[in-house]
């Protein structure tokens, strides 16, 4: 909320009257679609494991669904034990995706694959192999970006690809 003065008060305006100070109170309402990712096993609740998932499940959600990099938020929220990734849709009303990963059965194995492959590894009869292995943690091609580029010590591809195997 806030205020804005159309007129100082009481004073005269060009046409020679007096002009009255009116109050104005802004306001914003928005619908979006969020989903909160909880990492229940302990080890999981590592400042490097979460940062490279919370951006791995971006990528791999954005390519899945063919999303603008814009549409789609994800950070970090809670301490702790609380500690979650939240992932919201940014555009007012949202794509319907986060619904989807939801209640669509194989749309989270989905979204998985396509971050394994974002993170340059490759299923090949249940092996998982590294089509990039000068990639040593993350690069431009993968996980990194100018939005995350404060967080691109905490990226590390390689600590991902079990939890990712499991999800696909």
């Amino acid at each position: 909320t806030g205020e804005v003065f159309l007129s100082e008060p009481e004073e005269a305006g060009p046409s020679g009257r007096r002009q009255r100070l009116e109050r104005v109170v802004l306001s914003v309402r928005a619908t979006q679609n969020v989903l909160l990712v909880r990492l229940v096993q302990p080890e999981l609740r590592d400042d490097v494991v979460e940062a490279t998932l919370r951006h791995a499940l971006k990528r791999g959600l954005e390519e899945t669904f063919e999303l603008e990099e814009s549409e789609l938020a994800a950070e970090p929220i809670g301490t702790g034990e609380h500690r979650a990734i939240l992932l919201y849709e940014a555009a007012e009303g949202g794509a319907g995706i986060l619904r989807r990963l939801v209640e669509e059965a194989n749309a989270l194995a989905e979204v998985a694959q396509m971050a394994l492959e974002i993170c340059h590894f490759e299923f090949e009869s249940g092996d998982l192999n590294d089509a990039k292995p000068d990639c040593r943690a993350a690069c431009y091609e993968c996980l990194l970006s100018f939005a995350n580029q404060h967080e691109a010590l905490k990226i590390d591809r390689h600590c991902i690809q079990e939890i990712l195997c499991e999800l696909a």
